[in-house]
């Protein structure tokens, strides 16, 4: 269909800018629904994958020792170093750090990824090894047959095929594929992600490269990976959160910012009567390398159920504040209201909202809403 044009000489400059904004949103709304289709279709290819992840976990990581018996399950542990930094980083340039005239894009981008910590290092590119490493600590951490009170692992699973009736390293992290070298393929590239990120170990022997490799610890020390301990600071996650499949529905973006806003809340005393924790832009560049585009995934986890987002600001919409006028500025200076944006308080759900199948609850979102809700 060709696009109608119109001719705004003779339309004022307010409502010029009405079209201009409206076809904004439409392009952002057009934008979301072609991103949401696209991952409808890829849930739908991993969907096999991604079963056979959670029927493994339920049948192999279960601490019961009969079939009547309830199973139960460890929380998954994750170090505070995974997810935020010691010391905080530099800010970037547009947030008043120090300028970076002289490097290139590239350098930039390098030099960003290097100070991340390591749970969003794995955000930049386009790769599945952060649900990949969680699939791994957790089954480690929740591994039956691990002797009571050891906390280093061994890694006693191959990569693409069962053996002795253990589930390999690519069911359990979600990268099964019918075709064998599929499957090889998919886990050589999260094991490589891995060992860029310094989370994993290759072996030496280079006929057997990808086979026995070693976790190392979460919290980027570059140590050999070991259990958290009461001497350890970590988060703790439901045990659903691996179980049903989160991790491996959740983009990373979504994943690291869930992962943001628990760390904060374990970190933070929330005054009473505020409804959640705010994470202000300068903390989420200097201590989590938390970018604004993968913030913004906040609207998809409440929309999965798993957050609720408190807009302090009611005339902001999807980030932005509505215009105002002359006059109502000059009236909110006289009364001296603060002008400056207030951050979205951000708090869990509560009880566990885990506990509900990841593919048949993002599924129904998904299709119940073309594009996301707050393009509506």
């Amino acid at each position: 269909m060709a696009k109608i044009a119109f001719d705004l000489s003779a339309v004022s400059p307010a409502a010029k800018a009405q079209l201009e904004k409206a076809e904004w949103w439409e392009q952002r709304r057009t934008r979301s629904a072609a991103d949401r289709q696209a991952r409808r279709e890829k849930l739908e290819a991993a969907e096999q994958a991604i079963n056979r992840a959670c029927a493994a976990y339920d049948t192999e990581l279960r601490t019961a020792s009969t079939e009547t018996e309830t199973p139960s399950f460890p929380p998954l542990q994750l170090r505070y170093g995974f997810v935020a930094l010691r010391n905080r980083r530099d800010l970037p340039p547009e947030l008043g750090g120090p300028s970076l005239d002289g490097m290139s894009r590239e350098e930039r981008r390098q030099r960003d990824r290097q100070t991340r910590p390591p749970m969003t290092r794995m955000t930049i590119d386009r790769s599945k090894a952060l649900p990949t490493f969680l699939g791994m600590v957790y089954a480690h951490q929740a591994d039956p047959t691990r002797r009571r009170g050891r906390r280093r692992v061994s890694n006693n699973r191959a990569n693409a095929v069962a053996i002795d009736s253990r589930a390999s390293w690519a069911t359990i992290c979600g990268r099964w594929h019918p075709n064998l070298a599929a499957r090889r393929a998919r886990l050589v590239r999260d094991l490589d992600d891995l060992e860029r990120a310094r989370l994993l170990e290759l072996t030496n022997d280079q006929r057997a490269r990808y086979e026995g490799f070693k976790l190392l610890s979460d919290d980027g020390s570059e140590a050999h990976y070991r259990i958290p301990n009461d001497h350890d600071d970590y988060l703790e996650l439901p045990s659903e959160f691996i179980r049903q499949g989160w991790h491996l529905v959740l983009t990373p973006a979504e994943i690291a910012t869930l992962m943001v806003i628990h760390h904060m809340l374990a970190i933070t005393a929330v005054p009473a009567g505020v409804p959640g924790v705010g994470i202000p832009r300068t903390t989420r560049a200097a201590v989590y390398g938390l970018s604004p585009e993968a913030y913004e995934s906040v609207h998809e986890l409440e929309e999965f159920g798993l957050i609720t987002v408190h807009d302090p600001m009611p005339h902001r919409r999807q980030g932005f504040l509505r215009a105002r006028s002359a006059a109502q500025r000059t009236e909110d200076e006289a009364a001296e209201v603060d002008l400056r944006p207030e951050t979205y308080q951000l708090a869990v759900v509560d009880p566990n909202p885990f506990a509900r199948p990841a593919l048949r609850t993002v599924h129904a979102a998904l299709d119940n809403s073309p594009a996301a809700p707050r393009f509506y």
